[in-house]
């Protein structure tokens, strides 16, 4: 389980408690009958409700400032050729065309010698 997730699940757990708290202290406030056993129980589980709420929403705002800035230094790490975000590439021009022709023809020599070597396999 990754921090995040378990930050989550802290919170939810918090909340939970703060939920039965508020619970117990209706029942105690509402009926007298209820003994001053599950008043303390609620203030106690109250306590660390709010506790597991306040050091997960802490826990996931330290996460996200972590992959931040895992980000941030990734992306000054690698650079985009223009040097900005979502750029797209220079034009290259002629050289680029010349490129290009160059990879076909690799590509056709290729092609070529494929076939003169199946040839004298062949003619063995």
């Amino acid at each position: 389980m990754n921090k995040k997730a378990s930050y989550t699940l802290r919170i939810v757990a918090g909340a939970y408690l703060i939920y039965l708290a508020y619970s117990l202290i209706k029942g105690y406030i509402v009926e007298h009958e209820v003994s001053v056993g599950f008043m303390v129980v609620g203030i106690l589980f109250g306590a660390v409700g709010l506790f597991f709420c306040v050091t997960g929403l802490q826990g996931q705002r330290q996460v996200d400032r972590e992959e931040q800035e895992a980000q941030e230094a990734c992306e000054e790490a690698l650079p985009l050729p223009s040097g900005e975000i979502g750029a797209a590439p220079k034009d290259t021009g002629a050289d680029g065309m010349e490129a290009a022709a160059a990879e076909e023809n690799v590509i056709e020599k290729e092609v070529v010698e494929g076939t003169e070597e199946e040839k004298k396999e062949e003619e063995v």
